[in-house]
Formats: C-alpha cells, sequence, structure tokens
C-alpha cells in the first residue's frame, strides 16, 4: 500500500480515538455530560473523523499504485518496486537491494545494488535513478543536450558513444562508456529520458567486476529496465505541481 494512504488512516485512527476519548469523557469538565448525549457526541465526532480522514486518503492517493501495480506482471525471482509518488515502477531481482533513504526525505537517489566489491565497501554492480532538471535552453533542443553530454564523456574516454534507447515508451539516449575506477576499470551506461520539458529521468548502471559477471549484470539490468512503467498521468500531475 502506498505510504501516502497508511499516513492519512494512521491519522483519521489517531483522531477518531483522541476525538472519542474526550467526547466521551470529557476534558477537564466540571460537570460531566449524560450518558446518552455523552454516546451521540461521541457517534458524531467519530463520522467527522471518518469523513475527513476518507477525503484526505482520496486527496492523496490517486489510484497511481495501483495502476502500475496492475501493469507489472508476476515473475518469478523478481519483486515488484513501486514508487507511486514519482510515478514510476519496475521489476527487481529478489537479490538485489534498494537502498534510497535520501527519497524518503522527498528527493535523492534511489540505489539498486547487485553486489559490493569483495575487496573493498564500495558498489561494484548496480544502478543509480535520479530526476534532474532539464536546462531552459535545452527544453526545444534536446540533440543540443545529448551531444554536449557525449562531449564530456569523450574526455573520459574516447570511444564513448551515444545511442538512441526508449524507456517505458519514452525515448531517449543511452551513453556508454568506461571510466577508471581505481584499480579497476569501471564499464557505465546512463540512460537520459525526458519525462517532461524540464524533467528528465537519468538511470545510469555500473560494474567493475570481470567480463563473465558483466555478463549477467547486462542481462540483469536490461530486464529491469524492459520491465519499467512510467505512470504518465501521474507525471502529468507532477509537472501541474499537484
Amino acid at each position: 500500500m502506498d505510504n501516502a494512504i497508511v499516513a492519512a488512516l494512521i491519522g483519521a485512527l489517531g483522531s477518531i480515538i483522541a476525538a472519542a476519548f474526550t467526547a466521551t469523557y470529557g476534558k477537564g469538565e466540571a460537570l460531566p455530560r449524560p450518558q446518552p448525549q455523552r454516546r451521540k457526541l461521541a457517534v458524531a465526532v467519530i463520522l467527522i473523523a471518518l469523513i475527513v480522514g476518507g477525503s484526505i486518503a482520496f486527496v492523496i492517493y490517486d489510484g497511481t499504485y495501483n495502476r502500475i501495480s496492475q501493469v507489472l506482471p508476476e515473475r518469478d525471482g523478481y519483486r515488484k518496486i513501486i514508487y507511486a509518488r514519482l510515478g514510476v515502477g519496475f521489476l527487481l531481482p529478489n537479490h538485489w537491494r534498494v537502498d534510497d533513504p535520501s527519497y524518503r526525505f522527498g528527493a535523492g537517489d534511489i540505489d539498486l545494488i547487485r553486489d559490493y566489491d569483495p575487496n573493498a565497501a564500495s558498489i561494484s554492480q548496480g544502478m543509480k535513478l535520479r530526476f534532474l532538471n532539464v536546462q531552459e535552453n535545452y527544453v526545444n533542443n534536446p540533440e543540443a543536450e545529448f551531444g554536449n553530454m557525449l562531449q564530456a564523456l569523450l574526455r573520459i574516454d574516447p570511444n564513448a558513444v551515444a545511442l538512441d534507447t526508449s524507456l517505458a515508451g519514452h525515448a531517449g539516449k543511452k551513453f556508454v562508456y568506461v571510466q577508471s575506477g581505481g584499480a579497476r576499470l569501471g564499464h557505465l551506461d546512463r540512460t537520459w529520458v525526458h519525462l517532461t520539458p524540464r524533467v528528465k529521468l537519468e538511470i545510469s548502471s555500473f560494474t567493475n567486476l570481470d567480463e563473465s559477471t558483466r555478463t549477467v549484470f547486462n542481462a540483469e539490468r536490461d530486464r529491469i529496465l524492459e520491465s519499467f512503467v512510467i505512470d504518465n498521468k501521474r507525471v502529468s500531475k507532477l509537472s501541474a505541481g499537484k
């Protein structure tokens, strides 16, 4: 269930308990209310709290979670990961981990971790999701944005390439390059898709392990990307500031 719904229901339940207690037993009254009056008042307060709580849940919960969940298929060895507030969801292998504490604060990255380096504490294989601003001068010229990104990556890896791609029906670019990661080379894919003229979703993947392990990682990464769902209704609400 979406966290927004849970929060609304908990708030409503707390209001019901507090209001019913106050209505039934009074709060510092010199003379207690007659029993029938206390009961009627308690019922009225409970009904009001239910209406308010239900209204909060209705306003906050717009069906995004269910829409995404229904589109995502059931797949053995995978679980559904849904960020209803952002309008995105995907299937993740059960042996992968999700690290998203900064997202819980309302912003920040979402890390999907497959493996840690056996000789260090760093991530050796994983993916990162982040939402980035599109500069105003790129709104009507996305090819210039992609071209500038490729030029920057060519300084890191002369063999870097930019490939046409798509994610959940949204066209974009995938940048593939190699970057030094200390004792090992990091193999990176960075995908950009524009969700709105001013917002793009960046999904990057990284692995620095041997070729055979990279092959397994790449296959799992591709299946994650193929499963991606972007709820356009939620994206439209976000772009409108709702």
